[in-house]
């Protein structure tokens, strides 16, 4: 079977859970209230708390119970469907092995603390591959299940405009054809402007993705700015040294080998932001992007921009 099937529910659609993998959530990773209380409603409570709270509290916590349990159905259900198998089956595989067994619990886990679908989605699909009979990388999938576990719609939107996708459409809207449209990375302030969040959001949503290792920041604005100056000097040490060495008969200089001065260098550029390579694999799952094609798409991007330089 291959990896990343897709599932016959269709692309970004919402499937409501069977009722089989909610059986089996429930069986295997409740979270009632006093779960998401830290203790029964009784315990919580106490004698002075009023009756009223108290029964808020207990409505509160099986709402959100019921809902932490459909996330969690949804992805066991879901990968159900990419392996083929019924729900209680895919838990059955994932308990042959430790490495899988904590797959489907951090999975479960995840998920059971969100409703975004998207993440949802990917979620699974990182335990279905995970439990994969042919190509099963419990541990590499773990690693996918803990950062999609950091992030929640803000971080997914940023995410996204860190994508290649993103960034070679600014390119062409802006009519270049190179490397440092990229690789200077995006500033928080565009981002904010594009995402519609404040920069102050913008930099803490950045904080989350560079610990997830999703994004990093990219000092290649700097080195350029450096580079650029080194370059300058050596002109004009250049055109100072040829004068030396051949002096004008008439002693006048040619207006094109006179040295300038050079321009005090600005301030530093402030770093931008880059989309790592995990970052990208993770907003694969969220995009339901195959994997292969994805690399393939990525290669032929890298091929055009070396042949551009060249």
């Amino acid at each position: 079977m291959a990896r990343d099937q897709l599932s016959d529910s269709g692309e970004g659609q919402s499937v409501e859970p069977s009722s089989t993998a909610v059986e089996v959530v429930a069986a295997t990773a409740g979270t009632g209230v006093g779960a998401l209380l830290g203790g029964t409603p009784g315990a919580m409570v106490g004698a002075a708390m009023q009756p009223l709270l108290a029964r808020a509290l207990q409505r509160a916590g099986a709402e959100i119970g019921l809902l932490r349990r459909q996330s969690a159905a949804q992805v066991l259900d879901d990968a159900s469907r990419r392996l083929g198998r019924r729900p209680d089956d895919v838990v059955e595989l994932a308990t042959r092995s430790p490495q899988s067994a904590q797959l489907l619990a951090e999975a479960l886990f995840a998920a059971a603390r969100t409703v975004n679908e998207q993440k949802v989605r990917a979620l699974a699909r990182a335990l279905a591959n995970g439990l994969r009979d042919d190509e099963a990388r419990p541990d590499e999938e773990q690693l996918v299940v803990a950062a999609l576990g950091e992030v929640e719609a803000p971080h997914i939107k940023v995410l996204t405009h860190l994508g290649p996708e993103r960034a070679r459409t600014r390119t062409q809207a802006t009519a270049l054809r190179s490397r440092t449209t990229t690789v200077r990375g995006r500033r928080p302030a565009s981002l904010a402007e594009e995402c519609r969040l404040s920069q102050a959001t913008v930099r803490a949503v950045l904080s989350v993705l560079e610990r997830a290792g999703m994004a990093v920041a990219d000092d290649g604005s700097e080195t350029i700015r450096i580079d650029r100056l080194i370059l300058e000097m050596q002109q004009e040490v250049n055109k100072i040294a040829n004068l030396l060495l051949d002096p004008p008969k008439s002693g006048r200089i040619a207006s094109s080998k006179k040295p300038n001065q050079l321009k005090r260098p600005g301030s530093p550029a402030a770093p931008g932001w880059v989309i790592t390579p995990f970052g990208q694999l993770c907003l694969n799952y969220l995009e339901d992007v195959d994997v292969t094609i994805a690399a393939s798409a990525a290669l032929e991007e890298g091929e055009d921009q070396q042949l551009a330089e060249d």
